[in-house]
């Protein structure tokens, strides 16, 4: 004598679905036939919040990078050899902290042009400065664990006399002195910490050169 079948598996359809069924039917979803059928059929305002939810995110990271880090092209020569024409850099903004002696920075000289520079941070504020025997000074005492210069200092500018600067201001020269354009130019004069966007920190491009920067 065959055995009967089992009542909570008739037409295919087990007990466990009927139950799942139930439950969403219950939350206004459509009765269907099975599980899969109803997976298959699920309201697409799923698929717009997911949707959202990786928008808002993309958003948000967004912002983020863009409140603390920015990017630069280095053109000219004014940071050979640590940074050459065309490289493509990562800045880091001074948000929570203030430009460091050797910082290498960027530097807004005017807004207007959108013209900036890269240079390297020598003298901190409340400091004189001063470029005597193509030699710097900082408060009248040789500035001796400076190892960045590549070339001599023939020009000291308008640092041939002492500069002070003020609370907020900092003095900028480029590692290749021969050739760089700094605040040894009356042009360019002492920075202030508002024409600082942020500190080189790492070269993305050209790949042969991509790493971090000293």
């Amino acid at each position: 004598m065959k055995n009967k079948k089992n009542t909570n598996e008739t037409n295919g359809i087990k007990e466990q679905d009927f139950k799942y069924l139930d439950e969403e039917n219950g939350n206004g979803i459509s009765f269907y036939e099975d599980r899969a059928d109803a997976i298959k059929h699920k309201p697409i305002y799923y698929v717009v919040i997911g949707v959202l939810y990786a928008a808002i995110l993309l958003l948000v990271v967004g912002l983020i990078l863009k409140i603390f880090f920015s990017s630069a092209t280095v053109e000219g020569e004014s940071m050979n050899p640590v940074l050459q024409e065309g490289d493509r850099v990562i800045t880091s903004h001074y948000i929570f902290s203030s430009p460091k002696r050797y910082d290498i920075v960027v530097i807004t000289i005017d807004r207007a042009e959108d013209i900036h520079y890269v240079k390297r941070v020598i003298g901190l504020p409340g400091e004189t400065i001063q470029i005597k025997d193509q030699k710097i000074y900082i408060n009248g005492e040789l500035l001796e664990d400076d190892i960045y210069g590549s070339s001599p200092i023939d020009d000291p500018g308008i640092a041939v006399d002492p500069i002070t600067l003020g609370e907020k201001e900092y003095f900028v020269l480029g590692d290749n002195r021969s050739v760089s354009a700094d605040s040894r130019k009356e042009t360019i004069g002492v920075i202030s910490k508002g024409q600082i966007r942020g500190k080189v920190v790492f070269r993305f491009g050209p790949l042969k050169r991509f790493g971090g920067i000293k």
